[in-house]
């Protein structure tokens, strides 16, 4: 418990630190009429620092190994998670942002200029890698035969690669807020659903075209951006470098934006790949010209959130009754 509540204090510190720059440092508990510490002026940038990775290394003699923990237990803070903050915390601190030889004093908004930050930071880096043991790792699928390891990655509870994550509920096939708090509702017979996460086309246009060879491998990829995006889009030209077609802008993208982006024409796979769509209605009917399902609802950018989604949810029956495919 002790060392839960140091690492805590020490994360808030650092996403203090993160938003506000140098914050007033309080270690004790505060007196009502002790105006020298309810009215510290802020610290320095590099005291800061040293304050939070102080803290950390209180907490970490304190704190369980992830792989002490059962399965109950995962998205408890651990050593690793302190390690890992450490880690975050000194690259941050030896950016350029924070470490800028071209404003080298030590204030409030940035530290003194050291280029052994770097070296602090590499050796927070390593001190992580080694004293973990090997327990973190890049994700591979869980069921390769569903989906590949970016999507996969997303909705699977547990994954070597999450240092700390906050858990909302437990992922028993039962719970699925977050598809119904992402996608329309007709998926889950649930009105027009809870919309609260609607991509923008900024986003869209930031994944890459690429080419891909005969086996499906990418053999060069193109920036688009939303300017350019925008300019082809009024002229209804294809772009002579990267080929985009603003006819056809879903074709050809990284693979990152299909498991990201629910666009116009998705199909979605526990509706037995029907295809959706999301502006063209048949005044006539629920449907789409061409007879596919139309996605009512107030849907104002044309995209819905893939990503942390399981492409396998569906509706059971009418109502709440809704579960994701084993």
């Amino acid at each position: 418990m002790k060392g839960e509540a140091t690492f805590l204090r020490a994360f808030f510190y650092s996403d203090l630190l993160k938003y506000y720059a140098g914050i007033p440092i309080v270690t004790e508990v505060l007196d009502q009429y002790d105006d020298e510490n309810l009215f510290k002026p802020r610290e320095t940038y590099d005291n800061c620092v040293e304050l939070i990775c102080s803290e950390i290394e209180n907490a970490i003699p304190l704190l369980p190994d992830e792989e002490d923990l059962s399965p109950s237990e995962f998205g408890r803070i651990t050593r690793g998670a302190a390690l890992g903050l450490i880690c975050k915390v000194r690259l941050i601190a030896a950016s350029p942002l924070f470490n800028d030889p071209e404003n080298p004093d030590n204030c409030e908004f940035r530290g003194q200029y050291n280029a052994n930050k770097w070296v602090l930071a590499a050796e927070a880096a390593k001190r992580f890698i080694t004293e973990t043991n090997g327990f973190y790792s890049l994700h591979q699928s869980t069921a390769p035969d569903k989906y590949g390891s970016y999507e996969d990655f997303f909705i699977r509870r547990f994954s070597p690669e999450v240092i700390l994550s906050y858990q909302s509920k437990p992922s028993d096939g039962s719970n699925v807020n977050l598809e119904r708090n992402c996608l329309p509702g007709q998926f889950f017979n649930y009105g027009n659903g809870v919309i609260n996460n609607l991509p923008l086309l900024n986003l869209a246009a930031d994944y890459e075209v690429v080419k891909v060879d005969a086996l499906g491998n990418i053999t060069d990829s193109y920036e688009l951006g939303i300017v350019k995006v925008m300019e082809l889009y009024a002229s209804g030209n294809v772009d002579p470098v990267s080929g985009w077609d603003p006819q056809k802008p879903y074709e050809n993208r990284d693979p990152r934006f299909y498991q990201t982006i629910f666009y116009n024409q998705s199909p979605w796979p526990a509706r037995a790949g029907k295809i959706y769509e999301v502006w063209q209605k048949d005044p006539a009917s629920a449907l789409t010209a061409d007879g596919g399902q139309y996605l009512t609802g107030w849907y104002n950018t044309g995209f819905f959130n893939r990503k942390f989604l399981d492409c396998l949810c569906k509706s059971e029956s009418m109502g709440n009754s809704i579960k994701c495919k084993s």
